[in-house]
């Protein structure tokens, strides 16, 4: 019995939800946009009270769900939306075309080489992340399901303080 719990707290420590942040920050790196444009997150993220930096895959089903649920609560998240793309480089060229056929209007960017992705200690998509001007973490979310959506806009008003 003692075994099953400690491998169920491990289960929910390293796959929970969502948790506050204190000792993540955005490295400095720069990343492509999808339209070519180099963009250092790090940079970005000054200026702004709270930005939204959201790591995704083609691949990740997930990752689609919760975006195209995202995607029309644009006006209610109000603050910058970096989706940014792990997808592998020999499939940047695919990205593109797949988000303008959904229709999405976040800023991307591409991560191949999963420089942020691992330097924020996220593991696997989609794992979103509102960090402050200085690109601190103060809050993560791991998963996507039926209560996130709520759950990560709450979050994102009281750090954004509306």
């Amino acid at each position: 019995m003692k075994k099953v719990l400690t491998i169920l707290s491990f289960i929910a420590l390293t796959f929970g939800m969502s948790q506050a942040q204190t000792d993540k920050v955005l490295p400095s790196i720069a990343l492509s946009s999808i339209d070519g444009k180099t963009v250092n997150l790090k940079d970005a993220v000054q200026g702004h009270k709270v930005t939204v930096v959201s790591f995704w895959a083609m691949w990740c089903t997930n990752c689609v769900t919760q975006y195209n649920t995202l995607a029309g609560k644009m006006n209610e998240i109000g603050v910058p939306f970096y989706a940014v793309s792990i997808d592998a480089k020999d499939q940047e060229a695919k990205v593109t075309p797949f988000i303008q056929g959904k229709g999405w209007r976040f800023s991307f960017l591409l991560d191949p080489d999963k420089q942020v992705f691992r330097a924020l200690g996220a593991t696997f998509p989609p794992h979103i992340f509102i960090v402050n001007s200085s690109g601190k973490v103060l809050w993560e979310q791991r998963v996507f399901n039926e209560n996130s959506e709520a759950e990560f806009l709450k979050k994102l008003k009281e750090l954004n303080g509306k």
